[in-house]
């Protein structure tokens, strides 16, 4: 039995025994990892002369004595058992490159990346199956695990110079390992340029929020490069739907916790349409993990007013009645906000989803929500989602980049 080890070779004497084109490869190879070469032979290839203290004569058993690693690369059997008896003797790392069975160190094909390295061995059986092997292998990381390794790096640093507790370092590092690809992407990229936007939703399962979610954090990143954009919720029921196999979304206690963990500097923004005991949930737990928060994107009547033209203009048909329905919530104020300004438009009104059990015929019904969840609704021909509509999400996103630059500002 061995033990898989990486040798460090730099600035360490490597003796090699054998002046051909193995003694030649196996020189290039400890020059890459920075080892001193000499090479100790009767007879000695030129271009070794070139890249290695060269000496032109027999093996004795003194060469050894000042080396790190002997390597046996003569063609001769009796030589190479005489420079193995005499690294044994002297205790020095052995190896023959043509008897591994003989061997202290036996070398495995391996292919060394910025972020791992990879070691492969068919001890001996076939080298070249080893080289393809590796490179199959190769190709699979490159693609599928370099990007987790990147953001991970960067993570691991973070929590071991800001986490000064043992067990939290460790708990905290643990939990990397069961993050989504994004969700690490996002952290790294926020520690990195020590920026952090977080929308905090109340939560949505489904595909399809997660698309819309995506595609809006897409698009601020593309204008503000500068920051890193994330998302989390404050359902836990949906947390535990949505994270069924590995996390792919914080809840927002634990992402803020995490951020303040790592002192990165974070904004919330809440995702509501209006206020309620989810905002209050997200302020309070803005003002617990020293986080500022964005107001509400509909909060002035501008904003709001904007919103009901919108869906007047697109989903107002003549001859019908069109009624935008929405969570029904504590905040009155929204709704009084609302009812005012579809009293100014034409065959228009809105109201909670608790009354609109009863319509009449000609009404046509719309619950408006930020995500497009599961909401169920007998009554209504279709549900509109903030998010998927392309002049809804417009107007999220002037929300979010405004109140930033004004924060930017103050």
């Amino acid at each position: 039995m061995s033990l898989c080890v990486q040798l460090e070779l730099k600035n360490r004497k490597v003796l090699i025994v054998g002046g051909g084109h193995v003694a030649l490869r196996k020189t290039k190879l400890f020059l890459r990892e920075g080892a001193k070469v000499t090479i100790v032979a009767p007879d000695i290839l030129k271009e070794l002369y070139a890249l290695a203290q060269c000496h032109k004569r027999a093996f004795t058993q003194d060469d050894v004595l000042d080396a790190f690693l002997v390597v046996a690369a003569s063609n001769d059997a009796e030589v190479n058992g005489e420079v193995r008896q005499a690294a044994q003797q002297a205790n020095v790392l052995f190896m023959n490159v043509e008897a591994d069975s003989q061997s202290d160190v036996h070398a495995m094909s391996y292919i060394e990346d910025a972020y791992y390295a990879l070691a492969f061995t068919t001890k001996g059986n076939s080298p070249c199956y080893a080289k393809q092997v590796l490179e199959s292998f190769n190709a699979q990381l490159k693609q599928h695990h370099v990007p987790y390794l990147k953001a991970l790096k960067t993570l691991r640093a973070a929590i071991l110079r800001h986490v000064k507790d043992g067990v939290k370092k460790h708990a905290l590092l643990e939990v990397l390992m069961t993050m989504e690809l994004p969700l690490l992407q996002f952290l790294a990229k926020a520690y990195l340029q020590q920026r952090a936007c977080v929308l905090v939703y109340h939560g949505v399962t489904g595909e399809k929020a997660q698309e819309e979610i995506a595609l809006l954090l897409q698009e601020l990143s593309l204008h503000q490069p500068a920051m890193a954009f994330g998302y989390a919720y404050l359902s836990k029921r949906i947390l535990s739907q949505v994270n069924d196999e590995r996390t792919a979304v914080f809840s927002c206690r634990k992402l803020l916790a995490f951020l303040q963990d790592v002192s990165i500097p974070v904004q919330v923004v809440p995702m509501f349409l209006q206020e309620g005991h989810f905002y209050e949930e997200a302020k309070q737990l803005a003002y617990e993990y020293h986080a500022s928060i964005l107001p509400l994107p509909y909060a002035t009547k501008d904003k709001l007013h904007a919103l009901l033209q919108h869906l007047y203009d697109t989903y107002h048909k003549e001859g019908t009645k069109l009624l935008i329905t929405f969570h029904a919530s504590e905040d009155s104020h929204f709704e009084k906000r609302c009812h005012a300004i579809c009293a100014e438009m034409k065959d228009m009104t809105c109201c909670d989803e608790k009354q609109s059990k009863q319509l009449e015929e000609t009404t046509q019904s719309y619950p408006l929500y930020m995500l497009y969840g599961k909401h169920a609704s007998a009554t209504s021909t279709k549900r509109i989602s903030c998010m998927s509509d392309k002049i809804l999400r417009k107007q999220l996103f002037d929300h979010i980049m405004s109140m930033l630059q004004e924060k930017a500002t103050t």
